[in-house]
Order: C-alpha cells, then structure tokens, then sequence
C-alpha cells in the first residue's frame, strides 16, 4: 500500500493567509487579473445580461433591477451533460484567426444557410450595437473593484 505524502509549507509561509499558501503549494502565482464574465439571454430580439462573474457568481433578482448578493456558483450535472452535449453537437468557433465580432459574424455566415444567417446576422449586429452604448456602465463597474 502506498502512502501519501504530505507537503508541509515553509515556516516564512505560515503567517500568510491559507489562500496564499495554497498558492505556493500549488506552486502559482496571483499576477493574472480577475476574469469578467457575463452571460446574456437572448429574448425577443434582445440581449438581456441575466448574470456575472467577478470571483464569484451574482444572478439578476426576479424584477431585473438588482443584482443578487455574490456567491458560489454550482452547476447541476444536467448543465454538465447539456454543455457536453453543445461542445460535441454544436457550432464551436475556437479556431477561428479573426479578432473582431464582426469578422467573426462574417466567417459563421458563410457556413450556415440564408434563413439562419440573415435572423444570425440580425440578433449578433444587435448585441454589438447594445455593447457599444454600454461602454459607460463598464466604467462604473470597473471602478467598484
């Protein structure tokens, strides 16, 4: 029977907090910002931000006007099978060498057919034109953190 080892960090480590000596345990470092990540649903021809992450998760509460408190967020194991199911069956874009969202929207309409692509080209031209008025409430965001 094998017997695991364990790694006992530094004393100089000991009066960092745990998450800091996790970090040197783990051997990273903490010099990749936060990520921003935002998820929209698309609803009669509009995009409506319905959720954020910043560390941790925080959701649109039931009237659209708040958001709720930060918290963990947990995926069922139905969400995992149904991501599964869209990075296998679905239309993945990661190989792609433009840079833009408009050359992006260029190359995915010259491979689906004319009546996808026109409502496509439609529902994506309008969430940059959302994103576009939407810069001032990226500034006010980026100052609360």
């Amino acid at each position: 029977m094998k017997r695991s080892t364990i790694v006992h960090a530094p004393r100089r480590c000991r009066r960092f907090p745990p998450g800091t000596r996790v970090m040197f345990l783990l051997k990273e470092n903490d010099d990749t910002p936060a990520l921003f990540t935002e998820m929209g649903e698309l609803g009669h021809n509009e995009w409506r931000e319905t959720a954020r992450w910043v560390k941790f998760e925080e959701d649109v509460e039931q009237g659209g006007n708040r958001w709720s408190k930060p918290h963990v967020a947990t995926l069922s194991l139905h969400s995992l099978f149904q991501l599964r199911s869209c990075l296998l069956n679905g239309l993945f874009l990661n190989d792609l060498p433009q840079t833009d969202l408009p050359a992006i929207i260029g190359e995915w309409s010259g491979s689906v057919d004319e009546f996808s692509r026109n409502s496509g080209v439609f529902v994506f031209t309008e969430q940059i034109w959302q994103l576009a008025g939407a810069d001032a409430a990226w500034v006010d965001l980026g100052k609360n953190w």
